[in-house]
């Protein structure tokens, strides 16, 4: 009996993935032939009979590419039956195989994305600004001194002004001369300035009804307003929106309807439960209730900044609360 090595590489496919996995098959085996004339032929044949017994078990789910190494041994026998079968005349014995699969890497495991929590959100603006208004890089030291009737500006970064001065030393020579003409300019413009502002605060006070108050600067004619389509089956987030809801009742957990910086929000006859606050403001937001209940569990209303205009009978069951400028009306 004599020894013959072999090496080469098959292709498998896994049938978790459906890619095609290039693996080298290697080892030796003992024959009775001559090792120069079957080299060839021993080579073939363990190619096809790991192609064949390997494919087969992996569509069988029966083994697996990944644990292909640690099966070698055990998957050695069977193969070595399917070469025999090929070549009966080298009487094949004591085959010795390895397998080493070329595995694709791992797809990158990316964190978990957090829900947008506009609080933590507005929390992070004000501390982001208060470490940039901390920081000194952020400052340039400029001063300004009165010399002879000349302003000598100074920088930290760009040091005494001297295109400054030689521009106002210029501006000295031509300012007596034009003076009396800016004067007039100026005198001019002041009489029809005053004149524009009689003229439109009197045709102001024509056309206004006695009796009636302005809107708020926030609120909008209801024309302005587009239909919301939400239903009430996950929070609200309103931003530089003009929105109407009409008729929705909801239950959520957290919050429920947040209005942040630009959005104007009417709740018409909605029936709003939340976990935590049921309506809340931000920026400048501003939110109308019109009828329906509004509920909250930690809070029913809390204007943390902007607006929020109670109306219509509206029922609010829950805490109101105003923080910084935040303004309710309608409510206690």
């Amino acid at each position: 009996m004599q020894p013959i090595q072999f090496g080469g590489t098959i292709q498998l496919r896994d049938p978790a993935t459906q890619q095609t996995i290039p693996t080298r098959v290697f080892g030796s085996v003992m024959t009775v032939a001559d090792p120069a004339q079957v080299q060839i032929q021993v080579q073939q044949a363990v190619n096809q009979a790991a192609t064949q017994v390997l494919g087969a078990k992996l569509a069988q789910h029966q083994i697996a590419v990944q644990t292909l190494a640690h099966s070698a041994p055990a998957l050695a026998p069977e193969i070595l039956q399917a070469m025999q079968a090929s070549l009966p005349h080298a009487q094949l014995s004591q085959l010795q195989l390895q397998l080493s699969p070329e595995l694709p890497a791992a797809p990158p495991i990316h964190a978990p994305v957090a829900p947008f929590d506009p609080m933590a959100a507005v929390k992070d603006a004000y501390v982001q600004e208060a470490k940039d208004r901390l920081d000194p890089s952020n400052y340039e030291v400029r001063a300004k001194l009165n010399i002879g009737g000349f302003k000598v500006g100074l920088s930290s970064e760009d040091g005494l002004d001297t295109d400054g001065l030689k521009k106002q030393a210029k501006d000295k020579v031509v300012s007596k001369l034009i003076g009396c003409v800016i004067g007039a300019v100026i005198l001019l413009l002041i009489v029809a300035v005053a004149v524009g502002v009689g003229w439109y605060v009197w045709s102001q006070s024509k056309n206004t009804t006695p009796g009636t108050a302005a809107a708020p600067a926030t609120a909008v004619a209801a024309s302005e307003l587009e239909t919301s389509d939400w239903d009430g089956s996950k929070p609200l987030m309103c931003m530089n929106k003009k929105l109407l809801v009409k008729g929705v009742t909801a239950k959520v957990t957290g919050t429920a309807v947040s209005g942040m910086a630009g959005c104007v929000l009417v709740l018409e006859d909605c029936n709003i439960d939340a976990s935590m606050t049921a309506v809340q403001t931000t920026g400048n937001a501003h939110i109308t209730i019109k009828g329906g209940t509004i509920k909250g569990k930690m809070a029913a209303l809390n204007a943390n900044g902007g607006t929020i205009v109670v109306e219509g009978g509206a029922k609010i069951d829950g805490k109101v609360k105003k923080v910084g400028t935040g303004t309710i009306e309608g409510a206690e």
